[in-house]
């Protein structure tokens, strides 16, 4: 029988652990490249052809924490450094590595997006802040 464990999941921004106050309902954690590996042609006769495009070295992220988390300072003060210091400096390496699989995400680069949209009500609210990812290695494998 195979375990996930959701708390064998890593995230790293700059080199700061991004491990509490995950958001507790679907996904905490997401990443995905901005481009295929392939790109397909056909042309008016049907036949069809591929050309490789390199596979995609650029990507998206999106962080999902509590809006009680630490995260958000962490974030936020990557978006602040980032506006305020000349040649990105809020920008970092990022990581997503699942220690109860085969599952490892990094990027050489990484910054913040922009400011995520807040909401405040009855209960909890989750923050969802967007990472741009440049330099990327993909690696997707199942538990074993």
């Amino acid at each position: 029988m195979k375990t996930y464990d959701p708390a064998s999941v890593d995230v790293s921004v700059g080199g700061r652990d991004i491990n509490s106050g995950l958001a507790p309902d679907g996904a905490f954690v997401s990443a995905e490249p901005t481009g295929p590996d392939w790109e397909m042609k056909q042309g008016i006769d049907g036949e069809a052809a591929r050309v490789y495009k390199r596979g995609s070295k650029t990507g998206k992220a999106v962080v999902r924490v509590m809006h009680t988390s630490e995260g958000n300072d962490t974030l936020n003060a990557l978006r602040t450094l980032d506006i305020a210091t000349p040649n990105g400096g809020g920008v970092g390496a990022f990581q997503i590595i699942d220690r109860s699989g085969g599952m490892i995400v990094e990027a050489e680069s990484a910054c913040v997006e922009g400011v995520p949209k807040i909401e405040r009500g009855g209960d909890i609210s989750v923050v969802e802040w967007t990472l741009l990812l440049a330099n990327c290695t993909w690696t997707v494998g199942g538990t074993p």
